[in-house]
């Protein structure tokens, strides 16, 4: 439980993401807020739907009655300046889960992030970084350098929080 604590610290600790700008208009470096908003979604869904042994090979349980429900903040793909989905072979980006039970509040709920990469495929195939010790030399090896900084730095901006908050609230009744 510490393990998880920590790495939603380190997540959280940055403040808010800095997405692509309003009308589309991706700034250097960014993904078009379109592809950017398709990816978040497209993760969040597979994320939240995955199977017991994937949330087990993801690092964490999700015992009987708790509904997950995740954020998903992306900041990169490959190959770099993809512009569509149908373009993109692997997204990198962070992630904020929430088992969400019943009696159960935001604060005193598990939660799990960090950075993640993933192919879009149908299933599409997602890899966490595992907690714990070496956890720095994991994310280098599973996330490209040119991404290091985001894949340890800022998060989730808070309309995005908000509404992880929202349905983790709707889920647990």
């Amino acid at each position: 439980m510490l393990a998880t604590v920590a790495v939603v610290a380190v997540a959280l600790k940055a403040g808010r993401s800095t997405p692509a700008r309003p009308g589309g208009q991706a700034t250097s470096g960014e993904m078009p807020a379109a592809l950017r908003a398709e990816v978040a979604s497209r993760l969040a869904k597979a994320l939240e739907q995955a199977t017991p042994a994937e949330h087990h090979s993801h690092g964490h349980e999700v015992a009987a009655g708790g509904t997950v429900v995740c954020a998903v903040d992306p900041f990169g793909v490959d190959p770099p300046g993809a512009t569509t989905i149908d373009q993109v072979g692997t997204v990198y980006a962070l992630h904020l889960c929430a088992v969400a039970e019943p009696g159960r509040s935001w604060d005193m709920s598990v939660r799990y992030s960090g950075p993640l990469a993933a192919r879009l495929g149908d299933p599409p195939v997602v890899t966490v970084v595992q907690p714990g010790a070496g956890y720095p030399d994991r994310v280098h090896q599973l996330i490209p350098e040119r991404y290091w900084t985001r894949a340890t730095g800022p998060f989730l901006d808070e309309a995005a929080l908000a509404d992880l908050r929202r349905r983790f609230d709707a889920a647990r009744g």
